[in-house]
């Protein structure tokens, strides 16, 4: 199984050639990297379960999110945006 640092590093990679990236890990964790036109986007996603606080910090690191980014919640999605010039 792939760790997540390599699978975030395959997503930041994949989205210079995509505005997506979308990957499902093992455990039901559903990722996806956007990049829109002025910003990013992080979403994590499970079916029927909102992701808990320990995954959306462990994401966050991987991913490089900024400490201010915004986030918001509906009943099964974290979102977490960006500015881009915050690369």
């Amino acid at each position: 199984m792939a760790k997540l640092s390599d699978i975030a590093f395959d997503m930041w990679h994949e989205l210079g050639r995509k505005d997506v990236s979308r990957r499902s890990l093992a455990g039901g964790l559903d990722l996806e990297l956007h990049k829109l036109e002025d910003a990013h986007e992080l979403h994590l996603s499970r079916p029927a379960v909102v992701p808990g606080a320990t995954e959306i910090d462990i994401c966050r690191r991987v991913f490089g999110v900024p400490p201010d980014a915004e986030r918001t919640n509906d009943n099964t999605m974290i979102v977490l945006r960006w500015p881009r010039w915050q690369e």
